[in-house]
Formats: structure tokens, C-alpha cells, sequence
């Protein structure tokens, strides 16, 4: 840099002396872009195409400025043009070929960086631009070919190292993705998508506790960086640390309220806990963009239901229904709830169309059946202790209260021989009811 400076320096003074030397102009220029200052340079580069308008180096310098500049219809318009006079530049080649990856022009990228290959085949820029046009076209193998030989030529590529860890997972190479991913770190150890990538290997590894270290690195670095506190909540939740899990999921979703696979895994772990309450905020969470999930609404049902806020609880699975009328958890729910509130119609209907759909609880079945034998309905209330002993034959106590219902219809011999069953399934059982 030094060496650059000092030497634009000294055509500085000597365009001062005559402003019109364009030698002196296109040096200074070609000095400059090696210091990164390609505004100025810009403008050596146009004064000198005003003395020399057929000045090759001057054109391809105005290229080179306004490519790093940004304006690359501009500089992609010089280059072309320079290019049939100059076919076996590899200079020309490199810069069409890192143009158009900017463009994400899969085919120019691959047809400059075919040229510049067979010109010169260890060109780290055609290796790159092969290697991200074959990432972008989801041709993982070829990824890693060209990705493994720009490592050779360039061991120091944290592109090479990084795209070749990226072909390496996506092709279930899990050890080669974690060392690429490992020398990609080595380079840019701030880097933090290679940290982060190199956590997800692990832990797909089944390396939790290396995963871990590798993501509170990264976090180190960057707090309140999302995909590595999702990361690390996966780990931790996974390593059986369930409570730690929570609270690195409570900070996610403060950091992105509207990470709605953050907040619907938060809200699990604390359904779990039984904190109800945070459960029932955190579904409500992932529902504010995503409002037809319906595994949230069940879930935010079953939260509510927990709390005891039976309406809110039924209205959730309502919900559910409306948008897959068979979803069978939701009626076993609603069912249930209408059971709680003695609402035996509502629950007799719903019962019959989990019937209708194979569903036979025996639970659901029995205790319908003792809320339908207690309002009275007890044909109704024989049908359900019937689907639970079909379910359970040896179940006593609705043995005994099919019996019951049976007699009371008028059904005298089969509640006869149902109690003879009771007695069999548990003696003792039947005995004291009996007596």
C-alpha cells in the first residue's frame, strides 16, 4: 500500500507540472485502484481517454473503477468490448467472470469461467465462479470438485473452504463439512455464518456439547444473533435441558418476536413445565402471522384448556375444526370439554362422529357414557360403556354400568350376563357393588 501511495504521489506532482502527460495520468490511476480508491481513479482513467482516446489500459482501467464502484451495466458494456481484440486476456476473463456472479448470471459466469479455466486452470476467480454456479444450480457434487481444487490453489480461500463445507453437508458429508467448515473458521475466526454452519454439522453429528461451544462462541460475539440462539436452544433442548432450553427461546423471541417456530417451541416446553399462562402467550405468538397453524391452535387449545379457560379453549378448537373438519384430536378435545361442562348433547354429537371416523376412546366413551346415564339417557349412555368394553373387555366398572343402563331400558337377561362378566373381569369389585 505504501508503495502504491507513494507512487501516485509522485504523478501527482508530475501532472502538476503538465497536466497534460496522460502517461502520468494512467499511472496515477492504476496506482489508485490498487489503494481502493476507484472514484479517483475514475476520473485519471476519463482524463486520460480525453488525450488518448484509443488507450486499451485506460478503457480497462475505467472498467475495472466503475465494476468497483457498483456500475456494472457500465463496466460489463467496456469489458465486452474489449474483449474480442483481447480473447486470451485472463485479466478481462477474471473480471467478466466476478461481473457476472455479482448479476447472478449462472450461464455468462460458467461460459467465462470455462475460457479462463482452459487458459489458465488453476484461476482461483473460474474456480469460484464454477463453484458458485454449481451451489446456485443445487449440483453439489460438482460444488465440491471445484470447491476441493480452489482450496489446493488457494488454501487461504474462506469462499473455497466456506462453499466447500456448504456442498460437503448438503451432500451428507457431515466429517469433511465440519473440517471445511473448521478451516473457513480458521481464516475469518469472527466469521460468523462458518461458526454457526459448523454447529449445525455437529449437532446433526449427534456432538451436542460441541455444538454448544461452537454457537455461545458465535453468540459471544453477537448476542442476540437469531440463528445461532435457535441453534443452541435446539442443542440444549435436545441434550435433555429442557428449563435451559426455555430461556434461550424466551430471548429469541424478545430479540424476533416473529420467529413463529421459536415461539411455538418455547410455548411447548412450557406446556410441559405446566406454566400455562406463558404457553397460552407464546401460541398466541406464532399465531399473530401465521393464523391457519393448526398444530399452534391445538396447542394454544390444550394451554387454555389447562388453565381452565374452557371458552377460549373450545373456540380454539373450533378453530381447528373449521379449517380440517375430521381432525379427530380436536373433537376428542371438545368432546371432553363438553363432557366437563355436562353439556351431554354436545358431547353425544361429537362422540358420534369420532365413531363415524374409527376413533373409540375408551376413556372419552366411558365417562360420556356415565354424564349420559346421569342425565337419564341411558340408551345412549349403554352404546358408549358398549365402545369401551369393546375396546377393553376387562373393564369392571363399565361392566357394571353397561349393566345398569341395559336394565334400565328394559334389558333385563343382557344386563344379567354383562354383570356376570364384572364379576369375572374383578370379583372384588363387583362383589362390593353388589353387596
Amino acid at each position: 500500500q505504501g508503495k502504491f501511495g507513494d507512487a501516485a504521489g509522485g504523478f501527482e506532482y508530475a501532472l502538476s507540472v503538465d497536466p497534460k502527460r496522460w502517461q502520468a495520468q494512467l499511472a496515477r490511476g492504476l496506482c489508485l485502484l490498487q489503494l481502493g480508491k476507484a472514484d479517483l481513479a475514475l476520473e485519471c482513467f476519463q482524463a486520460t481517454l480525453k488525450e488518448s482516446a484509443s488507450q486499451e489500459q485506460a478503457l480497462f482501467g475505467r472498467a475495472v473503477a466503475l465494476h468497483q464502484l457498483g456500475k456494472l451495466d457500465e463496466a460489463g458494456e467496456i469489458y465486452r468490448k474489449l474483449l474480442p481484440g483481447n480473447p486470451t486476456s485472463t485479466e478481462l476473463l477474471a473480471n467478466l467472470v466476478g461481473l457476472y456472479t455479482a448479476r447472478k448470471d449462472d450461464g455468462k459466469v460458467k461460459e467465462f469461467a470455462e475460457k479462463l479455466l482452459r487458459l489458465k486452470p488453476q484461476s482461483r476467480q473460474a474456480l469460484q465462479g464454477l463453484a458458485a454456479v454449481a451451489l446456485s444450480r443445487g449440483d453439489y457434487s460438482a460444488a465440491v470438485q471445484h470447491c476441493s481444487q480452489l482450496v489446493k490453489v488457494a488454501a487461504d480461500s474462506y469462499e473455497g473452504w466456506f462453499n466447500l463445507g456448504v456442498a460437503y453437508q448438503k451432500t451428507g458429508r457431515l466429517e469433511q463439512a465440519a473440517n471445511a467448515y473448521r478451516e473457513a473458521a480458521r481464516i475469518r475466526p469472527e466469521s460468523v455464518e462458518a461458526n454457526a454452519n459448523l454447529g449445525a454439522v455437529l449437532q446433526e453429528r449427534g456432538d451436542l456439547a460441541g455444538a454448544k461451544r461452537v454457537y455461545e462462541k458465535v453468540l459471544s460475539e453477537k448476542p442476540e444473533l437469531p440463528g445461532a440462539l435457535w441453534n443452541l436452544a435446539l442443542a440444549v433442548e435436545r441434550d435433555g435441558k429442557p428449563e435451559e432450553a426455555e430461556k434461550i427461546f424466551e430471548k429469541l423471541v424478545a430479540v424476533k418476536p416473529d420467529f413463529e417456530d421459536a415461539a411455538f417451541r418455547l410455548g411447548f416446553l412450557q406446556l410441559q413445565r405446566a406454566e400455562y399462562a406463558g404457553a397460552v402467550d407464546s401460541f398466541e405468538t406464532c399465531l399473530k402471522k401465521k393464523k391457519d397453524w393448526v398444530e399452534a391452535l391445538q396447542n394454544l387449545g390444550l394451554a387454555c384448556w389447562k388453565f381452565e379457560d374452557l371458552d377460549a379453549a373450545s373456540e380454539t378448537f373450533n378453530r381447528v375444526l373449521s379449517l380440517q373438519p375430521k381432525n379427530t384430536d380436536a373433537m376428542r378435545a371438545l368432546t371432553a370439554i363438553a363432557i366437563e361442562r355436562k353439556d351431554h348433547k354436545r358431547a353425544w354429537e361429537l362422540h358420534q362422529k369420532l365413531v363415524a371416523l374409527g376413533e373409540k376412546s375408551v376413556e372419552l366413551s366411558y365417562n360420556l357414557g356415565l354424564l349420559l346415564q346421569a342425565a337419564g339417557e341411558n340408551k345412549q349412555a349403554a352404546e358408549c360403556y358398549q365402545l369401551a368394553v369393546d375396546r377393553k373387555p376387562d373393564f369392571s366398572e363399565a361392566l357394571l354400568n353397561l349393566g345398569h343402563a341395559l336394565k334400565a331400558v328394559g334389558k333385563e337377561d343382557e344386563a344379567k350376563q354383562v354383570w356376570s362378566k364384572a364379576v369375572s373381569a374383578d370379583p372384588e369389585l363387583a362383589g362390593k357393588y353388589f353387596h
